[in-house]
């Protein structure tokens, strides 16, 4: 390397530095949010209904297990739900028959106490039905995967008529990355950092593009003996960019950010 050469390389740097900028090399582009979905229900895999690289609305089903076992749990769970609601409702309608009773010395204190201890029993019986309910019910919605944002689907991790068990631990099933935003990563000395805090507004260049961007993170890093000099210190810093995925912008593209 020739000596203009390593001024001329200097002379950017400087300029760089001077206008607030970070140079392309140490900020990338990056995925904003990557969610992986599991199951948490054990059952068979009926049907995926996306494909790796399809883009998803908030809401959209991705995956349906066989309905079949999920619904009639439900209506075992619908069934003794209402049963023993009703049984604690006539418990309750029993017990103040006999406080009444009780009340005009018609009823002995054993026989009030039997009819109380039964009204215990109807309320936990009750009790224990609804939660078996709503277990019943969670289990269904779990049944049938939706996409929880708008997204890129990037990898399929199960397949149809795979049984899969839940109980044991989270099954992953599929990978998605948020199709609105991105993430700028760059590298930035600690002084620099200082001056930033989460939700500070800030510039940058995309393929040849300006952005509007905000601060969504800010991580210290130290050397390796965790006592390095504040000048050794560094920081990560994490904008997020409001742009969508695709032929022009994609992870790992190269970005300039403008500090204050």
């Amino acid at each position: 390397m020739t000596r203009k050469t390593t001024q001329r390389k200097w002379s950017i740097v400087l300029l760089l530095l001077a206008s607030g900028m970070v140079s392309a090399e140490e900020a990338k582009l990056q995925w904003a949010k990557v969610t992986t979905l599991s199951a948490v229900v054990t059952g068979v895999v009926a049907e995926v209904k996306v494909a790796a690289g399809q883009r998803v609305k908030k809401g959209q089903t991705l995956l349906l297990m066989q309905q079949g076992v999920f619904a009639s749990r439900l209506r075992a769970a619908e069934s003794l739900a209402k049963r023993n609601h009703d049984l604690f409702k006539e418990a309750t309608a029993e017990y103040q028959r006999a406080n009444e009773m009780y009340q005009n010395s018609m009823l002995s204190d054993h026989d009030l106490e039997v009819q109380r201890l039964a009204l215990l029993m109807a309320e936990a019986e009750d009790k224990q039905a609804q939660a078996k309910l709503e277990s019943a019910r969670f289990q269904r919605r779990q049944s049938v995967v939706t996409a929880p944002f708008d997204a890129i689907v990037t990898d399929i991790l199960i397949a149809e008529h795979e049984t899969i068990n839940g109980k044991l631990n989270a099954v992953p099933m599929i990978k998605l990355v948020s199709s609105n935003s991105m993430s700028v990563v760059v590298s930035l000395n600690l002084d620099a950092a200082m001056k930033l805090s989460p939700g500070t507004s800030l510039k940058v260049k995309l393929a040849g593009t300006q952005h509007d961007a905000t601060v969504s993170g800010i991580q210290l890093a130290q050397g390796l003996d965790g006592y390095s000099s504040s000048a050794q210190q560094g920081a990560r810093l994490e904008l997020l960019v409001n742009v969508s995925p695709g032929s022009q912008y994609y992870p790992g593209l190269p970005a300039s950010v403008e500090l204050p």
